[in-house]
């Protein structure tokens, strides 16, 4: 009935007979109307619930999305992390087998040098026998590092620093200030002053009798082949040049072309 609007109700007001019956009537029009009422309050609650589930629905869309999102944002992190590690670990691989190709280089090249010292000092062994031995006893050689006597890896087996591996040490290494000064150990002729593989800038003297010693890493050479030094004279200065993880003196002694431990000839 409410769907005619306001007018039908006056003409049912207007049909009546008499009084009595306008009564029944606008009791049955009030009950119309509550009804008519209640109706349109249930179907605005009906509409309320709709709208109200359909947000509920749109937020959680709108979480299921945003947690596809995160889900796809961190799959790409870990996938960018883990693609960024395995370079790094082909990287690190790459180096370590170009210091262990450069390392094996110079060994074979100082290998080739001893023994080429071994040849030099083979005329002259009986003397070097005992020239070793007087040197060896008193450790009368000065020591090379003018700024340092800490000694970072001493003579014989250790874990290399770069290769990661045990290697045999053939000198050892004295930690100094960058640029610090490099003296003769004894007094000599040089007869190497160069860049020597791994061992970077490197200077050997011969001090007779089958004696020598080997400075590496050096920053600068300040001698030549040929030269004659003074014991004590400075020869070069402190470096990380070849392979080297800082500033450092490599220090050896070589008997014959064989390495021995420098401690017994330093003093």
């Amino acid at each position: 009935m409410y769907k005619r609007g306001p007018t039908s109700y006056i003409d049912v007001l207007l049909g009546a007979s008499d009084f009595s019956d306008l009564l029944d009537r606008a009791q049955m029009i009030k009950k119309v109307t509550e009804y008519d009422q209640r109706v349109l309050k249930e179907m605005a609650d009906a509409q309320a619930a709709i709208e109200a589930a359909k947000a509920v629905i749109e937020e959680e869309k709108a979480n299921q999305e945003l947690t596809k999102q995160i889900k796809e944002n961190t799959e790409a992190e870990l996938e960018s992390k883990r693609s960024e590690k395995e370079a790094a670990i082909d990287q690190l691989n790459s180096d370590a087998e170009k210091a262990k190709a450069l390392e094996d280089e110079a060994d074979a090249e100082m290998e080739q040098f001893r023994n080429e010292l071994a040849s030099m000092s083979s005329s002259g062994a009986a003397s070097s026998s005992s020239t070793s031995t007087s040197v060896a006893s008193y450790g009368s050689m000065q020591w090379p590092a003018v700024a340092s006597k800490t000694i970072t890896s001493p003579y014989g087996n250790r874990f290399h620093p770069i290769q990661k591996v045990n290697r045999f040490h053939s000198g050892i290494d004295i930690g100094a200030p960058y640029g610090t000064g490099i003296v003769a150990a004894e007094s000599g002729t040089v007869i190497k002053a160069a860049w020597n593989g791994g061992y970077g800038k490197c200077i050997v003297i011969d001090h007779g009798g089958g004696i020598y010693t080997l400075y590496g890493h050096c920053s600068s050479i300040n001698v030549s082949v040929g030269q004659s030094v003074s014991r004590g004279q400075t020869i070069g200065l402190i470096g990380s040049t070849g392979n080297s993880t800082g500033p450092h003196l490599h220090f050896e002694v070589l008997i014959n072309g064989s390495t021995t431990n420098p401690l017994s000839y330093v003093g």
